[in-house]
């Protein structure tokens, strides 16, 4: 183990907060404890969510009632004003026509230090095709193989050059979620690695992406040395099916970008969704969740690390954030 590596164990390996000291983290705060908090930060830490339309943040985000209408026309531009909220997840739009200019929109609504962190169309992440009818399902025939999977020159000549005119230098990284069915299309880790690098190999080296892996057994040896050939980072999730950020750290001990995924850590998929909606407050308070971010975010400070909160995490994205960056700042005081 490197020293490197040894450290980043060593930091992660923190005691896990008492389920009863959770709730304090996430209890709003006024907007001059925002700023004082993003203030104390480390200015390579930067917090964001997993989309935005959702009126339940009302207070949080909104500074009064806003409908989805509302928010999907400009919400952007009040939520680019949250003194934490300093990057964006955007899931894509599946038509190219619809696609750009919805890109254009968001784009205009966002200061120049904002990043968005892009998902790249399940279309090219997907070896077979489900029955899943779910917004950024891929689409095809059930259990028919998709010959678009990991396609090269459909990223590079129908996405890239999209998501390049909209953003410019607000680029982020480009996410490469792939779903938890490589194994059950018959796809071996090796095969996943080769395939991978065939696709990386074939991008412009200026733009940067991330793979998050849904299913443990292919973060191989062979899948780390790719990562650290072509400089491309990988996503820690926390997914149900995958293991600790701790072992993800041991695994791929080195990412140019740390993109943190914190995602429902449960499984439990659109019952967990249902049950936490309208995403207005934590209804899922998770202490261990939390400590393992802030640990991983800690052990990489001074690297570019994006925290992306989805509202399934814990039941309100902007609270969770909340959260984190207030461990994270006691964190930090605590080194003092």
């Amino acid at each position: 183990m490197t020293a490197m590596v040894a450290k980043r164990t060593a930091q992660l390996e923190l005691p896990i907060t008492p389920a009863a000291a959770v709730a304090p983290w996430h209890a709003p705060a006024d907007r001059e404890e925002l700023a004082r908090l993003r203030a104390q930060l480390p200015a390579t830490v930067q917090f964001g969510t997993c989309g935005f339309v959702y009126p339940g943040w009302e207070g949080l985000v909104w500074s009064g009632p806003r409908s989805e209408a509302d928010l999907e026309r400009d919400g952007l531009r009040e939520y680019a004003t949250h003194p934490l909220l300093t990057t964006v997840f955007l899931t894509p739009v599946a038509e190219v026509e619809a696609a750009a200019r919805e890109l254009v929109r968001y784009a205009a609504q966002l200061p120049a230090g904002v990043h968005c962190i892009l998902q790249v169309d399940p279309l090219l992440t997907t070896p077979r095709f489900t029955h899943a009818s779910h917004a950024g399902a891929a689409r095809g025939p059930p259990g028919q193989v998709n010959p678009r999977f990991l396609d090269s020159r459909s990223f590079a000549h129908e996405i890239l050059p999209t998501y390049r005119q909209a953003f410019g230098e607000r680029l982020g990284p480009f996410l490469l979620t792939f779903p938890p069915t490589l194994a059950r299309a018959g796809i071996s880790p090796t095969a996943f690695a080769e395939r991978l690098e065939g696709f990386l190999a074939a991008q412009d080296p200026s733009v940067a992406f991330a793979v998050e892996l849904r299913e443990p057994e292919f973060l191989t040896v062979g899948y780390a040395r790719l990562l650290a050939l072509y400089g491309v980072s990988h996503a820690f999730t926390t997914w149900s099916g995958m293991p600790s950020l701790l072992e993800q750290a041991r695994a791929v001990p080195t990412s140019p970008e740390v993109v943190i995924q914190v995602v429902d850590p449960t499984g439990k998929g659109e019952s967990r969704r249902a049950r936490l909606a309208p995403f207005a407050a934590i209804g899922a308070a998770d202490a261990r969740l939390r400590q393992e971010v802030v640990a991983l975010a800690t052990a990489n400070l001074g690297i570019p690390t994006y925290v992306l909160v989805h509202n399934e995490a814990e039941g309100c994205a902007p609270l969770t954030v909340l959260a984190l960056a207030r461990m994270l700042v006691a964190a930090g005081a605590d080194r003092r």
